[in-house]
């Protein structure tokens, strides 16, 4: 899953991101890259593939757009 976020900082973008979609705050993991943000997290579902891991890949385009 990638996400992206233009006029935010990381902690709104991510805190809106669990509200809106019902999920566990999401803990980004800082990469190599400082504008690529990683996260995960297992999801408990009740068909026969569970749980799964679901990772995030986030881009910060703030300075891209200015």
């Amino acid at each position: 899953m990638v996400g992206y976020w233009q006029s935010m900082d990381l902690a709104q973008v991510l805190k809106e991101e669990a509200a809106t979609n019902t999920l566990p705050e999401i803990i980004p993991d800082t990469s190599q890259i400082p504008q690529v943000h990683r996260s995960e997290h297992s999801i408990n579902r009740v068909f026969p593939v569970s749980p799964f891991r679901l990772r995030h890949l986030w881009i910060d385009l703030r300075k891209a757009s200015q």
